[in-house]
């Protein structure tokens, strides 16, 4: 009886093999007839479809234009760009319309692709993106002319310059030497544009054609760039931020570049012409080592007046009836033309309505006659 539960148990080893042996030929010859994947074999896909919900492909989803904008808590929103992030370069008034200069990283919604564009909003209306240079080129400058807007971008090998037209096509194109900065504004019939590289300054007229001319004059700065040109008269003012020094320069044909002051250790926060004694000057917001300096400069540049405020790192200019206002962080400070103290007032004091305001100093640009400047 013993042997005969012996046998019994070889004999189901023996079937339990011949039935493995029989699946493994079985599933050899499945996966022979399949040698490009494992579909057929359960589990053999489990990564490659994790893979897949991992990693989905994503179609880009496109913006529809115009787009008008959003009310949000009663006021008006428009808002540009994609899934990356943007940089506000430049913003200007052209035609009747706004227009915002922008870097993207985006390649969806308001644009396809990383590069530098200029959207334009009519009212609260965004119109249309115009993509004007490559995701590494740089945003050099931009002037209205008597045909458009000429805009300034430096692709590392040359600079190009183009006008757009009212619908903001290009109408003219040229390219120049490749610059670090270029500030350019539009005057009679030329655009001056005043041409860094390498901290060396030079000077280039534009006619409405692009045609280029220059001259021979120079001016040598360690690494300055053009903060502000204003054109008074036949000459042009420069003020310049070399690295830590702020620099007054002027500029004419017969002579070229002159230099009129070198602060050490300042830095230009604000430029607004003024009027001192029926006399055209302008005044100079300066950050120094100890505070803030506000100076008033004559039309040579010479230094009239002086005032320092110490301990404070943040303020602003504003015109006031006969003088200046300096607005800082917690009063304001009031001065008259020649930089004497008058008084000072706690910002909590102030009620701002329309009887009671700060003027803006681009109120004083129109009101200086004989007198065009440009950021």
């Amino acid at each position: 009886m013993q042997k005969q539960k012996t046998i019994a148990k070889w004999l189901a080893v023996i079937l339990l093999m011949t039935v493995a042996v029989a699946c493994y030929i079985a599933l050899s010859a499945i996966v022979g007839k399949n040698p490009d994947g494992n579909a057929n074999v359960a589990g053999a896909n489990d990564d490659k479809n994790q893979e897949n919900v991992d990693n989905p492909t994503i179609k880009p989803v496109y913006s529809v234009l115009p787009r008008k904008s959003e009310t949000i808590n009663g006021a008006s929103v428009a808002h540009v760009g994609g899934e990356g992030e943007e940089k506000v370069l430049d913003v200007f008034y052209f035609a009747k319309k706004t227009a915002l200069v922008f870097h993207s990283q985006s390649e969806q919604y308001d644009v396809k692709e990383k590069g530098i564009y200029v959207a334009i909003f009519g009212g609260e209306t965004l119109e249309k993106i115009v993509k004007i240079a490559n995701e590494n080129d740089e945003y050099l400058s931009s002037c209205q002319t008597r045909n458009g807007v000429a805009i300034f971008t430096c692709d590392g090998a040359k600079t190009n310059v183009r006008i757009y037209d009212g619908n903001f096509a290009v109408s003219c194109e040229n390219t120049l030497d490749a610059y670090d900065n270029i500030n350019a504004n539009y005057y009679g019939e030329n655009v001056e544009a005043f041409c860094v590289k390498n901290g060396k300054i030079k000077r280039l007229v534009i006619d409405d054609s692009l045609r280029v001319k220059s001259d021979n004059f120079v001016l040598q700065t360690t690494a300055a760039n053009v903060v502000q040109a204003i054109k008074y008269g036949d000459s042009t003012l420069l003020f310049l931020q070399d690295e830590q020094t702020a620099v007054g320069v002027t500029y004419d044909t017969n002579s070229g570049f002159t230099k009129r002051f070198s602060y050490d250790k300042h830095r230009i926060l604000q430029i607004m012409p003024v009027i001192q004694s029926n006399v055209q000057c302008f005044a100079i917001l300066f950050k120094t080592q100890n505070g803030l300096k506000v100076s008033i400069l004559s039309q040579t540049l010479n230094e009239n007046a002086e005032y320092d405020v110490n301990g404070e790192n943040f303020g602003a200019l504003f015109r006031s009836e006969n003088g200046l206002k300096i607005l800082l962080k917690n009063r304001v400070i009031r001065l008259c033309s020649h930089l004497e103290f008058i008084s000072e007032t706690p910002l909590s004091d102030i009620v701002v309505s329309s009887e009671n305001r700060f003027e803006s100093s681009g109120n004083a640009l129109e009101s200086a006659s004989g007198l065009t400047s440009q950021n």
